[in-house]
């Protein structure tokens, strides 16, 4: 056949094709990269590597290479051994065609080859995304923006971990990752949701002053000299190409400019801000609330609530706004202000009426920090009156449709029943309401919460001109709370890597979100555990353990570190960071080995469904473990693994909702290696050091010190060979704490100080290492020569096993199982908590152990 019909027939089956399955092709992972799957109809680029044409075969025949066809001839072509290219290096562009062994040429398979054009880029204000792009390289640091390429040609085809952009500071510090407008810590590189780089995508949308690398600018200040780098990071071997745009960061103090003109004629004041051009700025009318004065939306800008919006300026920065007066306003002054503190004020005279005043939520509940089984703090105040109960009910998902009590999810509101509200009262005395919201028994999800003057539910409320929040009719006040799943979250210190010395302390952290076990008899939270290793089967439990992270729990059911706990109740999410810890007669007891351990959180019915017979949650031998359903079953001669997965099985139970999550950790002996010396002679200075599994220096979370001391000894052992001992020799007793590598090897290293030889005699002596802690010592000979004899002298041999490798016990991660109710998620970016040392992303997760002792062994 022609090849020139081959080449239309070809594009027109490849253009059906892609029809008939509703897109382009993709490529696909291979032995031979990431993206180095080709699929029929692709685009392939010039420089690309290892490229495999697996999907381009036909049944008998073998895959030769792709030829490019002009006219009549074949004008370029692609080789292709064992469907593989190994580099696409052609001088012509278009589309190639399959070419088999036979001779013969596809009319339905083939590639597009192109030579790569990363193009420019480009950058769109954030809440206009499909407004103009932004020209000139002057960028404010507070406007929200959006990095994305064009001009370029390549196709996005699922191409995954081929591009990055990397922001570069003046001062050279660069970063390939943002704090976007949703406060999370997004990567700026390519992904399976991030492939094609002509996306705005809004996950990438950020503001430069929210990014730590990003020094301060004062306003009318500028920082010249930022650079974002658009880089090919790795499309199977074609790498090195980037494309650059370098811009200044502008911090430019707005101004507002009122204009009352009309204040009194037509109840309305207009503010014009001018400031940097298309730059997002807040604009805030205080004091806020119903029967104030309020933004009028004019399609164009983002509107928060009544009294609080955001506007984007113009090419020239400026940005004119109306504000309207109710005609039931209460009267004052009013400041209508913006960043920088900049405000201008107006007066609005008119008597007062009766207004209600309900609080934001506090910033936890803005960040969706809260979780099923929290507390949340609902406050508000009342003006006009000095005291009058309010009214508090709760919509959202599968609620009644007029509204439900906040204690009582399936009571729907009657208008006019006080009793099916949940009811608090303010009081000019205190000058606020408040109610604390028990958020146990909702589901997760988006609610939103009314706060009223009359008895009124949502139907009527909800409108303007209904009987809702007071004198003047207006709709009810309300804000939005978002509650997530529980979960619990374990992990290890990556000072340990989940391996102990026998004798050591045991310990690890977790967060256990959802306040698990408050109410129910304790006012901090609990967690419960259990652990089996080979004869091995134990459950202990945490009870009142500090939710707020550090510090102690008092009665009102919360933790206290510096600040009183009533003040972070319901206001700061309760993380229930904290920790087990076993102490040293606990591992000296356990035999070396693998442990498998299960923690338990009690889910969102706060019981635990699942739990531990007899004395055993009280130092007893673990034997049956029952439900609070009438099951249970026997673990006496379960071992290891074998008992851990039967019992995740019964969390598993969808008559539990119990969240769990398993990990494990390895006991060994102790020991301890000496670094070779090599050859010593007197007056030299001496050098003990090496490598050991015991305990470095670290805190659990009740602040118990981790740390073994390692006792160095030196003697003489040749004392019966010495012709002069007139001179006394100086040898010190010396002392030490291993050191733990990050991320941890296996082993921890120590070190001692430096010992002057000079006053020794030449002979053979013994250092001796003991560790009192963990009652273990480990000793190495060596020989001190003379200054003459050094140099025919050999190098001393340690006296351990020569057996011991380096290396004896490499690191190993324990991944924490899936559960039914998402137990085992992601570690969630939290708060800080100042005695949980390695609390970072990726640190190995690690479990603790418990012990089958017949006493209970009493922990720190």
């Amino acid at each position: 056949m022609n090849p020139k019909k081959i080449l239309i027939i070809s594009l027109l089956a490849i253009l059906l094709c892609s029809l008939l399955t509703g897109g382009a092709a993709a490529r696909y992972t291979t032995p031979e990269g990431m993206n180095a799957g080709i699929t029929n109809g692709d685009f392939i680029y010039v420089g690309e590597t290892q490229l495999n044409f697996s999907d381009l075969t036909e049944p008998g025949k073998t895959l030769i290479g792709l030829v490019y066809l002009e006219s009549s001839a074949q004008k370029d072509v692609i080789p292709i051994s064992n469907n593989i290219a190994s580099q696409i290096q052609v001088t012509n562009y278009g589309f190639y065609s399959a070419k088999y062994s036979d001779g013969t040429i596809s009319s339905t398979k083939g590639c597009w080859v192109r030579q790569l054009s990363l193009g420019s880029i480009a950058v769109v204000a954030a809440d206009d995304p499909n407004g103009s792009p932004i020209t000139g390289s002057d960028i404010s640091k507070d406007l929200g923006v959006i990095f994305y390429m064009t001009g370029q040609n390549i196709q996005s085809n699922q191409l995954t971990d081929w591009f990055e952009y990397e922001i570069t500071m003046p001062s050279g510090l660069k970063s390939t990752t943002v704090r976007n407008q949703n406060g999370a810590q997004v990567s700026l590189s390519s992904s399976t949701q991030h492939n094609d780089p002509s996306q705005k995508y809004q996950d990438f949308a950020f503001h430069f002053s929210d990014q730590v690398f990003v020094p301060t600018i004062d306003p009318g200040q500028t920082l010249p000299g930022v650079s974002i780098a658009f880089k090919i990071k790795n499309l199977n071997g074609l790498t090195g190409q980037q494309v650059l745009r370098s811009i200044t960061l502008t911090s430019v103090r707005p101004t507002l400019t009122l204009d009352t003109s009309r204040l009194e004629s037509d109840r309305q004041v207009t503010v014009t801000l001018s400031g940097t051009a298309a730059t997002e700025y807040p604009l805030v009318i205080a004091p806020a609330g119903d029967n104030r004065p309020y933004f009028v939306d004019d399609g164009k800008i983002t509107v928060i609530n009544n009294q609080s919006i955001t506007v984007t300026t113009d090419n020239t920065g400026k940005y004119t706004v109306l504000i309207k007066i109710p005609d039931n306003v209460i009267t004052g002054e009013y400041t209508v202000s913006t960043i920088y503190s900049v405000s201008a004020t107006f007066t609005v005279a008119k008597p007062p009426v009766v207004t209600l005043y309900f609080d934001e939520p506090p910033a936890d509940v803005l960040a969706g920090k809260f979780a099923v089984g929290d507390q949340i703090y609902l406050t508000g105040r009342v003006s006009g009156l000095d005291i009058c109960p309010v009214y508090l009910y709760i919509t959202g998902p599968n609620l009644p449709a007029n509204g439900a009590s906040l204690e009582y999810p399936s009571q729907e509101v009657v208008d006019g029943d006080p009793s099916t509200f949940t009811v608090t009262t303010y009081s000019s005395n205190l000058g606020y309401w408040a109610y604390y919201w028990q958020t146990r028994g909702f589901e997760p999800g988006s609610y939103t919460i009314h706060a009223n003057l009359n008895p009124i539910g949502q139907k009527e409320s909800g409108k303007p001109g209904g009987a809702g929040t007071g004198i003047d009719g207006d709709v009810a006040l309300s804000h939005d709370y978002t509650i997530s799943e529980q979960s619990i979250q374990v992990k290890s210190s990556d000072k340990t890597g989940g391996y102990f010395a026998k004798g050591d302390i045991l310990y690890s952290w977790w967060i256990a979100r959802g306040s698990p076990g408050v109410g129910a008899g304790h006012p901090g939270g609990e967690v419960r555990w259990y652990i089996f290793g080979t004869n091995f089967r134990y459950a202990d439990r945490e009870v009142d353990f500090p939710l707020y992270g550090g510090g102690t729990t008092d009665s009102s059911g919360s933790s206290s570190s510096s600040s009183s706990d009533n003040s972070r109740i319901g206001k700061e999410a309760p993380w229930g960071e904290y920790g087990m810890t076993y102490n040293r007669t606990f591992t000296y007891g356990l035999s070396p080995g693998t442990y498998y351990l299960v923690y338990q959180h009690p889910g969102p019915n706060n019981v635990f469904d699942i739990y531990a017979d007899g004395s055993a949650l009280n130092g007893g031998t673990l034997t049956t473990v029952s439900t609070t359903y009438g099951s249970s079953s026997d673990f006496t001669y379960m071992q290891g693994k074998a008992a851990a997965d039967a019992l995740t099985k019964m969390f598993e139970d969808p008559k539990s909702d119990d969240l769990y999550v398993m990990t494990q950790f390895i006991v060994e002996d102790p020991w301890i290696t000496f670094d070779t010396l090599g050859t010593v002679a007197v007056g030299d200075k001496l050098k003990i050091s090496g490598k050991t599994n015991l305990a470095t220096s670290d805190k659990t979370a009740d602040k118990t010190e981790t740390k073994d001391t390692l006792w160095l000894t030196i003697s003489r052992l040749d004392l019966d060979t010495v012709a002069d001992t007139s001179t006394a020799m100086k040898i010190p007793v010396d002392t030490t704490t291993p050191s733990s590598p990050t991320p941890f090897r296996g082993y921890r290293t120590f070190s001692y100080d430096e010992i002057d030889t000079s006053s020794w005699y030449p002979g053979t002596y013994e250092a001796t290492i003991t560790c009192k802690d963990v009652n273990f010592k480990q000793s190495y000979s060596f020989e001190i020569l003379s200054a003459d004899a050094k140099a025919a002298a050999t190098t001393a041999v340690p006296t351990r096993d020569p057996a011991f490798s380096e290396h004896p016990y490499p690191a190993t991660e324990a991944t924490p199982l899936k559960t039914p109710t998402q137990a085992a998620t992601a570690w969630t970016p939290v708060p800080t908590l100042a005695a949980a040392p390695g609390f970072g992303f990726g640190l190995v997760i690690l479990g603790l152990a418990l012990s089958t002792l017949a006493v209970r062994i009493r922990r720190r």
